[in-house]
């Protein structure tokens, strides 16, 4: 995970005085204390005494050095140990692994040496209900979100694709960089990888897409789903086509129909909603699917098997107080190799071990 907030029992941590803590107060009384911190990375805790209960924010550049390790349970204690280091506060580090509940998670995969502008072509022509899911770019041409537009929070979903590399090179990155040991590999780790980054923003949600019963913190970092390859497979349909010789008039009119819509296919699908009775939608939108394909793949040479990005592995069921003690003492390539070597080959969809 590259983004999780928490929420743990206000007994499992001691607040200490600090000035740097808002204090949030209702007819006189104080209900909340408050923290932020943006940069070098990001950290939201409030404290909420009325609930007895503590909530906190964080991303995966809390881990420092390791950050290209993200979140997962080999690495979330050293995630509670930087908050200690703050010094606004001291968590019983045990306590709040066994006690905590996951309620918002970005569940995060890189995949290096992949063609972003092919896949972002690919993918707008393989949606398989445009109605449903919605493409859109950010803030580059080629990075681009896919998400299903609904109101009720436990049935939004989201995919952010985009070039990590580039977003790391932003100048609102420059206090981060100043911040770790070796920035440098760091930056070369992240080169040439694409992110894709699932949000997951309620407990119905995570429970749903990570096959877990509760959103218990261990329960979540233990999970052996891949949701990211699940979202692809349920969004995007995987056709062939080959090129098509226009030898008649009903194919020249879908020629012109496609040039005049200047190929967008979300536009078409519209005017055929409004055109066609609903039982023909499908019908006549797969035509325009399968043509626009064919000359997307003629133009890019070659189609995509969306499961090569996002094929399915799996740990064991070591927890997260099995991990070696001696994990942090080893160097951040012989971490990487740790984990590789524990996944057998594969990887854990909180933690990209493929470098």
């Amino acid at each position: 995970m590259d983004k999780v907030k928490l929420s743990t029992p206000l007994c499992n941590v001691e607040l200490l005085d600090n000035e740097k803590w808002q204090t949030i107060t209702q007819n006189g009384e104080i209900i909340s204390f408050k923290f932020k911190q943006e940069r070098p990375c990001l950290i939201k805790i409030e404290v909420h005494f009325n609930d007895d209960e503590v909530t906190m924010e964080f991303t995966g550049k809390i881990l420092k050095d390791d950050y290209p390790l993200l979140m997962n349970k080999f690495t979330i204690r050293k995630c509670l140990d930087a908050i200690n280091e703050l010094g606004i506060c001291k968590m019983e580090i045990e306590k709040v692994l066994t006690n905590s509940k996951v309620l918002k998670c970005d569940v995060t995969y890189d995949v290096c040496g992949m063609d972003l502008e092919k896949f972002k072509n690919y993918t707008s022509t393989h949606i398989i209900n445009h109605k449903k899911w919605n493409i859109r770019s950010f803030p580059h041409k080629n990075n681009f979100i896919i998400e299903k537009e609904v109101a009720t929070a436990r049935l939004r979903r989201k995919v952010t694709i985009y070039d990590k590399g580039a977003e790391l090179d932003k100048r609102n990155n420059a206090t981060f960089f100043e911040w770790v040991e070796n920035p440098n590999e760091i930056i070369n780790h992240f080169k040439g990888c694409v992110r894709f980054e699932l949000s997951l923003v309620s407990c119905s949600a995570i429970r749903q897409e990570l096959k877990v019963q509760d959103c218990d913190l261990i329960s979540v970092l233990n999970s052996n789903e891949n949701p990211i390859c699940e979202f692809f497979k349920n969004v995007l349909r995987d056709d062939t086509a080959t090129i098509p010789e226009v030898n008649s008039m009903k194919l020249y009119d879908k020629m012109n129909t496609l040039i005049v819509n200047d190929w967008d296919l979300k536009a078409i699908e519209q005017k055929i909603r409004q055109l066609y009775p609903k039982s023909y939608h499908s019908y006549y939108l797969d035509d325009y699917r399968k043509l626009i394909d064919a000359y997307q793949k003629a133009k890019y040479s070659s189609s995509y098997d969306v499961s090569h990005f996002f094929e399915d592995t799996y740990v064991d069921d070591m927890t997260i107080k099995d991990v070696d003690a001696n994990y942090w003492q080893f160097t951040f390539s012989d971490r990487v190799q740790y984990l590789t070597d524990f996944a057998n080959g594969g990887m854990d969809f909180i933690v990209d071990v493929s470098h």
